[in-house]
């Protein structure tokens, strides 16, 4: 739990020095406090939201010139140790201030009306890079990739899945999808359709 705390602070932005199992001495924590300001001042400079102007103009060029890259995270297996699968988290490689978090840009996304399009070019990404994880069986990594409600208020989405999973020879068994945002009460059952329908061509949600 506090492993899983700690990695969700990190995922909104939070500045994480490491975390503690209680009971723990004030001694732990002046050691934790200090290996974290030592490991910051060797850093180099991060741009923060503040100081990086990213226009709305600026995110719909990065799509068109295919900017966004996907870091993946490993799911692991508690009992054995194995890696299970994959989740993927997708960053833009901005061409002047290097590699860029989403708080900075999926504001300018969202305000845009580009989510259902970005949604699109990190499934492809994500389906066409699956391949490289491969296991020494030839077995696939599941892999988990996050949808807008964007892309789930369009009926078609499911059937736009399932295209991109067989351009790039991906089982629908290996893809889950995770709904990151709730949606309105009055679209409730619109999305929930699409949603069962996803399912029902065998993606995981």
């Amino acid at each position: 739990v506090v492993e899983s705390t700690e990695r969700l602070a990190a995922t909104y932005g939070l500045n994480v020095a490491g975390h503690l199992r209680k009971p723990f001495s004030p001694s732990e924590l002046q050691n934790l406090i200090r290996e974290y300001a030592a490991l910051r001042e060797d850093e180099q400079p991060v741009q923060n939201q503040q100081s990086v102007d990213v226009g709305l103009l600026d995110v719909q060029r990065a799509i068109d010139q295919d900017e966004f890259v996907l870091h993946y995270q490993p799911q692991i297996e508690i009992t054995s140790g194995r890696v299970i699968g994959l989740e993927a988290f997708a960053r833009w490689q901005h061409p002047e201030f290097g590699l860029t978090f989403p708080e900075i840009f999926i504001g300018g996304i969202r305000a845009r009306g580009l989510l259902a399009e970005f949604d699109r070019l990190v499934l492809n990404r994500g389906l066409a890079e699956l391949s490289q994880f491969a296991q020494g069986d030839g077995k696939s990594l599941r892999l988990t990739l996050k949808v807008s409600p964007d892309s789930l208020r369009d009926p078609a989405f499911p059937e736009s899945l399932a295209a991109i999973a067989k351009r790039y020879r991906v089982l629908a068994q290996w893809c889950m999808i995770e709904v990151a945002e709730s949606w309105p009460a009055e679209e409730q059952e619109r999305i929930a359709e699409t949603l069962r329908q996803v399912r029902m061509r065998g993606f995981s949600l």
